[in-house]
C-alpha cells in the first residue's frame, strides 16, 4: 500500500507528464497548421465555373490561311537535315615489328586492299607467301608510316616502332679479315668447316663478345677457341664450363692448339689458378668454383671468359650468374656458347644477353613487357609469356648471336664419322664377367 505522501507524488508526475504531451501535440499542430498556409498560398485555385466568353465580334475574326504555302518550308527544313545513314571510312589496325634481315615486317587487321596498294608504292617491299605478311626494308620505315598516316580511304590506328627498338638496329659491324690464315694459324684455320670460319669472322666483328648458339655437334667449342686465340694478347683464357665436360675442354686444346702446354683444371679450392699473364696459358672451371673463388677471378682481372652452357646462367637471382655479370663487366671479350640458350621462354635470355653488352637492354621490366608478355600477377610482376618473337630474334642475330642448324650447313659436313671408344677398369670389368656367366647360361638352357 502506498502512503498519502506517495500518492500525491504519483499524481504529480502523471499531470507533468499529461501536460508535456499536450503541449508536444499543440506544437504539431501549429506546424502542420503552417505548412497547409504556405502550400495553399502557392496552389492556383480553379474556379468552379469558367467565365463567360465575349461576345462575338465578326468583324474582327481573320479567314483562315491556307496550310499550301507552308509546304515549301518544310521541303526546305527536310532537304538541309543531315541523312541519319553516313558512309564511315573503316578502321585497319596496322602494327610494325622487326624481321630479320634488315627488314620491318607490317601486321594489319582486318584485311583491305587499300591497305595493300599503299605497301605496294613502297620499292622495297615484299611479299612472304609462306607467312603471309609483307616487309619493306627498315630504311624505308618512315615512308611507309607517313602512307599509312595520310591514307584517305581507310582510318589507320599505326602502332610504330619504339624509338629504342629502331636504334637497336643502327649497329655497324666492326672490319674483320675475310681470309682468316692471313691472321691466324693456317694450318689451324684449314681444319675449320667453311660455316665455322664464319662464326669466327662474326665474333670479330663484334669484338670477341658474342653468342655462339649453333647447333650441338657442330662444333661449337673449335668456334670458341679459335675466337679466343685470336685475342691471345689479352690470356690468360678463362673456361667456365659444368664440371662434367672439363676433361673434354683440355682435350680439344690438346687437339688444335697443341702449342698451348700451361692448363690449369680447378677442381677443388686449393687447386691454383694461373700466377703469370702468357699467351699460351689456360683455366678451366666449373660454375661452382667460379663462385668459390670470386675474390680471387676478380682481383686476376681475366679479360678473355669462355662460357659453356650458358643457359645455365639464365637466373638472374642466381648466385653464379651474379659472379658471372661481374667477370663480364671486366672482361674484354666474353663468348658464350649453348645450343638452347631459352629452355622455354625469352626472359631467360635477358642475363646472357646482359653479359654480352650490358647496354643493349638496360631494364629487365621493358624488355619483359615487350617480349615476354610481362604484366603486374597476383603477386608480383610475371614474365612467362612470349611477345614480338621475331624482333627479339633479329635483334639478337643482328648483334650479338649466330645460329645454325645441321639442316642449314649440311653441304659443309663431312660424311658421318663413327669411332669405337675402348673403356676399361675394374667396374667394367666386374660388370663384363657377370654379363658373360649369364650369357653362359642362356645358351646351356637354349642348347637342351
Amino acid at each position: 500500500m502506498l502512503s498519502d505522501e506517495q500518492r500525491r507524488f504519483v499524481a504529480q508526475k502523471r499531470e507533468e507528464a499529461l501536460r508535456r504531451a499536450a503541449a508536444k501535440k499543440k506544437e504539431a499542430e501549429e506546424a502542420s497548421a503552417a505548412a497547409s498556409a504556405s502550400t495553399h498560398q502557392t496552389r492556383q485555385v480553379r474556379p468552379s465555373h469558367p467565365p463567360p466568353l465575349p461576345p462575338c465580334q465578326p468583324s474582327s475574326l481573320q479567314p483562315m490561311k491556307s496550310t499550301t504555302n507552308k509546304q515549301p518550308t518544310l521541303n526546305k527544313f527536310i532537304s538541309r537535315t543531315p541523312p541519319s545513314h553516313t558512309n564511315t571510312k573503316p578502321t585497319i589496325g596496322v602494327k610494325l615489328k622487326i624481321d630479320i634481315g634488315d627488314r620491318v615486317k607490317i601486321e594489319f587487321y582486318p584485311y583491305h586492299s587499300a591497305v595493300v596498294d599503299l605497301i605496294k608504292q613502297v620499292p622495297s617491299r615484299n611479299y612472304d607467301p609462306a607467312k603471309r605478311s609483307w616487309t619493306v626494308s627498315i630504311n624505308e620505315q618512315a615512308t611507309v608510316c607517313n602512307l599509312l598516316e595520310n591514307a584517305t580511304t581507310v582510318n589507320v590506328q599505326l602502332e610504330g616502332l619504339p624509338a629504342n627498338v629502331t636504334g637497336l638496329m643502327n649497329f655497324k659491324p666492326k672490319p674483320a679479315p675475310q681470309d682468316l690464315s692471313a691472321v691466324m694459324d693456317p694450318e689451324l684455320i684449314a681444319r675449320l668447316f667453311p660455316y665455322q670460319k664464319e662464326g669466327v669472322r662474326f665474333a670479330l666483328e663484334r669484338d670477341g663478345r658474342v653468342l655462339l648458339a649453333d647447333e650441338m655437334g657442330l662444333g661449337k667449342s673449335v668456334q670458341a677457341l679459335t675466337i679466343a686465340r685470336y685475342y691471345k694478347a689479352d690470356w690468360p683464357l678463362l673456361i667456365i664450363c659444368p664440371a662434367s665436360v672439363k676433361g673434354a675442354w683440355k682435350k680439344q686444346i690438346n687437339t688444335f692448339f697443341p702449342i698451348i702446354h700451361r692448363i690449369f683444371i680447378v677442381d677443388k679450392g686449393s687447386d691454383p689458378l694461373p700466377d703469370v699473364r702468357t699467351s699460351n696459358t689456360v683455366a678451366i672451371m666449373s660454375y661452382e668454383q667460379m663462385v668459390l673463388k670470386m675474390d680471387v677471378l676478380k682481383r686476376e682481372k681475366y679479360r678473355t671468359i669462355i662460357f659453356d652452357e650458358s643457359h645455365m646462367l639464365k637466373d638472374g637471382k642466381a648466385r653464379r650468374t651474379k659472379v658471372a655479370t661481374e667477370l663480364s663487366r671486366i672482361a674484354t671479350h666474353v663468348i658464350l656458347l649453348s645450343g638452347t640458350p631459352a629452355l622455354s621462354r625469352p626472359a631467360e635470355l635477358f642475363t646472357q644477353i646482359r653479359l654480352i653488352d650490358h647496354k643493349l637492354f638496360t631494364n629487365f621490366t621493358e624488355f619483359a613487357v615487350r617480349y615476354c608478355d610481362g604484366k603486374q600477377g597476383r603477386f608480383c610482376f610475371e614474365a612467362k609469356g612470349c611477345t614480338n618473337s621475331e624482333e627479339l630474334a633479329a635483334i639478337m642475330f643482328k648483334r650479338l648471336m649466330i645460329r645454325r642448324l645441321k639442316v642449314d650447313v649440311l653441304k659443309d659436313l663431312p660424311e658421318k664419322r663413327r669411332e669405337v671408344v675402348y673403356v676399361s677398369g675394374p667396374t667394367i670389368e666386374a660388370r663384363m664377367e657377370d654379363l658373360q656367366k649369364a650369357k653362359a647360361a642362356y645358351d646351356l638352357v637354349n642348347s637342351t
